[in-house]
């Protein structure tokens, strides 16, 4: 390859990652969010507030719980996911991922975090009785089990058991 072919190779190149799309990133920062009517927010255990983002690009994810490089926590939604889900689905979700971030280090880990979720709604007054969380604890009830979290029966039976604790 001659210099001049050098040149334009490289030049073509960085025109090429210049136009490539760029990889998606979270957008609407704030500390509280409406999830289903209700305004939520998020601290964690050591009382700093939450970032709250919203990321299209994760439509089909619920969302995650972490700590940006400065150590700041953050939650990103995947909007899609929570709007097809019914309000206390999505309320719930929200709070489970909060959870990741409230909960004290040692005990921050999926049982723990459905558990603070599904006592959350019920201190919010969103929740009181079994007849509210069918639905969620039907959709619950069919998710694979993971090396983090309880086979979907056994989920459902835990967060049925933490909300009558």
């Amino acid at each position: 390859m001659t210099t001049s072919s050098r040149i334009i190779f490289v030049g073509l190149v960085a025109l090429a990652l210049a136009l490539a799309p760029q990889p998606a990133r979270a957008q609407n920062v704030s500390y509280s969010i409406y999830v289903g009517g209700v305004s939520l927010y998020c601290r964690s255990y050591f009382g700093e507030p939450v970032a709250i983002m919203v990321d299209h690009a994760a439509d089909g994810s619920i969302g995650v719980a972490s700590r940006s490089f400065n150590g700041q926590p953050y939650m990103v939604l995947g909007p899609g996911y929570l709007n097809r889900v019914p309000a206390l689905a999505a309320q719930f979700w929200f709070l489970h991922e909060c959870a990741h971030h409230a909960l004290p280090p040692n005990m921050n880990n999926e049982p723990n975090a459905d558990c603070f979720a599904v006592r959350n709604l019920r201190d919010l007054g969103l929740v009181w009785d079994l007849y509210q969380l069918q639905g969620m604890l039907q959709s619950i009830y069919v998710l694979p089990g993971s090396h983090s979290h309880l086979p979907g029966p056994a989920r459902a039976q835990h967060i049925y058991n933490c909300l009558n604790s």
